[in-house]
């Protein structure tokens, strides 16, 4: 009987594990996507009343500040980081703003003023040094 189990049992080989696995991501990934979908006309109106924030600021780093006051809270400016990365060697990293609220705005932050990633990171960076002393 143990051999009749045995000979019966369906072997997977990596590869076919791998192509079940990326299946189930991309489930998932559609959910989210369909779940995000289903949203737009939130998303869509948060877009583009950040866009109008944005606009009416007179530099870049204006931009970025309106920009995360809007987006994130106090405690999420003083807790987060552009980059996730870590400052030094003694001081932990902090996590990562979330990526889409920042990136959103990064984005909307280019397209008005043309400056790079780099710069507006500098520009995030300067706006945490000013609210660690004070809110939004």
């Amino acid at each position: 009987m143990g051999s009749q189990e045995h000979s019966d049992m369906e072997f997977v080989t990596y590869g076919q594990l791998r192509e079940i696995l990326d299946g189930y991501v991309q489930r998932s990934e559609f959910r989210e996507l369909k779940r995000r979908i289903e949203n737009a006309p939130l998303v869509n109106e948060m877009e583009q009343e950040l866009e109008e924030i944005i606009k009416r600021q007179k530099n870049a780093y204006m931009a970025v500040e309106a920009g995360m006051c809007h987006l994130f809270t106090t405690e999420e400016i003083n807790t987060h980081s552009a980059t996730g990365k870590k400052p030094n060697r003694s001081t932990p990293a902090k996590p990562k703003f979330d990526p889409w609220r920042y990136d959103l705005m990064a984005e909307l932050v280019k397209k008005h003023f043309g400056i790079s990633n780099k710069e507006i990171i500098l520009k995030t960076q300067n706006v945490k040094r000013k609210f660690a002393k004070k809110d939004c």
